[in-house]
């Protein structure tokens, strides 16, 4: 772009900006500190001026970086890691334990103790 260009096109101020693009202006700041075009006017405390035409730049390339990560890097099915025989579970009767007055404890060690009778004694 040419510096004719530059200069007559609108320049943003960082807390401008910052309100527009939704983000805080320590970011948007750090963000345009070492970009290419961008007016710094100061020593220690500075103001940062803004060409539409770099604030474009910049927004476009975060778009691309957003929308790269956003892609998924691959795909898993879990019906293909599912284990080949299926998995034991013990039934707990919570509510007929509860009932009857049994602890959480008591219940737990009832459901074990019938899961390994129907398995013939086998953990």
């Amino acid at each position: 772009m040419t510096g004719d260009k530059l200069i007559t096109e609108k320049h943003y101020r960082v807390p401008e900006l910052a309100e527009r693009w939704g983000i805080s202006r320590s970011r948007l700041a750090m963000l345009f500190r070492n970009e290419p075009g961008v007016m710094r006017l100061g020593v220690q405390h500075f103001t940062l001026y803004i060409p539409e035409s770099v604030a474009q730049r910049v927004h476009d390339r975060l778009s691309q970086v957003t929308a790269a990560r956003q892609a998924p890097r691959c795909v898993i099915h879990l019906r293909d890691h599912m284990p080949k025989q299926p998995r034991k579970f013990i039934k707990l009767n919570a509510a007929s334990g509860r009932a009857a007055g049994k602890s959480d404890a008591e219940i737990f060690r009832d459901a074990l103790l019938n899961a390994q009778a129907q398995n013939g004694g086998q953990k």
